[in-house]
């Protein structure tokens, strides 16, 4: 609540300043109950509302000055047969102002970083928590500062610095040192058929702020990632992302490894059936891809639009180590402004994939999901 009183405060007299050009107000309802049906009954109801001002202003077709405020304010019910709880949740969304031109843009303030041709098992997913499986594809953003050049030759480079933020993101299980600034960047460059990119990223991880005893109290550690990927588009779309990270420290495995080769193909079949498979292999060990604990997890998922205004999903996870399936299947019904959504879910009881993402438990077991969304 505080930091989102702050964009306000400091931010709006910024917008006003702009004399804007346009101005506009925008909002997302959403309303969903989610039923495990099997002993033991388990179920959730909740609301959210995400409103959003933008406001943004051109100057003399050379550049343009724009800012965008928005909150997340959610009411979920939880039934744990016999316990029940309610949880109200107001957090700031988005609060950034960008000065951009045709090759070159600047972003300070809270926002979404995101990168990475991967779609469902994202190694690249070092900012971010979207969730394929969620249909509004919320997630949390960061504070920091996001610089982005555009060469002409479709080249980009982006470089960043992050300060502030004190909960995990992407992956993480352990929190940045939000008195530490993390920075980083990424080149991506044009190859024949396709494109590649690299990226880094450098961080002090605070394990002191660990309270439930899981890691050892390590205090500062810093965290450094090297990502490589690549995306083909010929017969078939075609990419990996991979991710070695480092941490200096001598208690737990010091590097972790992520490795997501993916595929896509659209079938001719009544109005295409678009299917994708990505693979991905990850794992702890002492030394660069030395022994250590591996997994892997592969996903399937096949989108069939039915008409225009019904799309059918199916999505499939499985986990070689453990031989656990997750399943999801989704139907979606779209008006001009109005969705209706119905999923059943089949899995394991204990999820081993997204583990690090509080809502992984809304789809533990099995049971359905009915979602309503209205964007005005």
């Amino acid at each position: 609540m505080k930091k989102l009183l702050l964009i306000i405060v400091f931010l709006i007299p910024a917008l006003s300043a702009l004399q804007a050009q346009e101005f506009s107000y925008s909002g997302q309802v959403s309303t969903w109950c989610a039923v495990h049906p099997f002993d033991p009954f388990q179920a959730q109801v909740g609301v959210r509302y995400l409103p959003e001002i933008s406001i943004e202003k051109q100057f003399k077709k050379k550049f343009t000055l724009d800012a965008r405020i928005s909150a997340n304010t959610n009411l979920v019910y939880n039934y744990f047969n016999p316990d029940t709880e309610f949880n109200f949740d107001l957090k700031p969304y988005r609060g950034w102002i960008r000065y951009s031109t045709p090759q070159f843009e600047i972003r300070a303030g809270l926002q979404k970083i995101a990168f990475g041709p991967a779609t469902m098992l994202r190694p690249l997913m070092w900012f971010d928590r979207l969730d394929p499986r969620d249909p509004l594809q919320i997630t949390d953003g960061v504070y920091g500062l996001l610089t982005r050049y555009y060469f002409l030759n479709n080249a980009n480079l982006w470089l960043w610095g992050l300060y502030g933020n004190n909960s995990t993101k992407g992956w993480e299980y352990i929190p940045s040192n939000k008195t530490r600034p993390e920075f980083g960047g990424r080149f991506q460059f044009p190859v024949p058929a396709g494109e590649m990119a690299l990226s880094y990223h450098n961080r002090v991880a605070d394990y002191s702020s660990d309270s439930s005893g899981v890691f050892p109290t390590l205090g500062d550690v810093t965290e450094q990632k090297l990502g490589l990927d690549g995306r083909w588009d010929a017969f078939l779309g075609v990419w990996f992302e991979a991710v070695a990270s480092y941490q200096d420290q001598n208690i737990l495995p010091s590097w972790t490894t992520q490795l997501n080769i993916g595929m896509d193909y659209t079938f001719n079949l009544g109005d295409g059936i678009h299917v994708t498979h990505e693979a991905l292999f990850a794992g702890m060990s002492e030394s660069f891809a030395g022994e250590g604990t591996y997994t892997v997890f592969s996903a399937l998922s096949i989108a069939y639009p039915i008409s225009l205004a019904y799309n059918a999903t199916a999505m499939v996870y499985y986990d070689y180590n453990s031989q656990g399936w997750y399943r999801f299947i989704n139907l979606q019904r779209s008006w001009d402004n109005f969705s209706a959504l119905a999923m059943l879910f089949w899995n394991p009881e204990q999820f081993n994939i997204y583990s690090n993402m509080a809502e992984v438990g809304l789809y533990a077991g099995t049971g359905f999901q009915i979602m309503l969304i209205y964007n005005h």
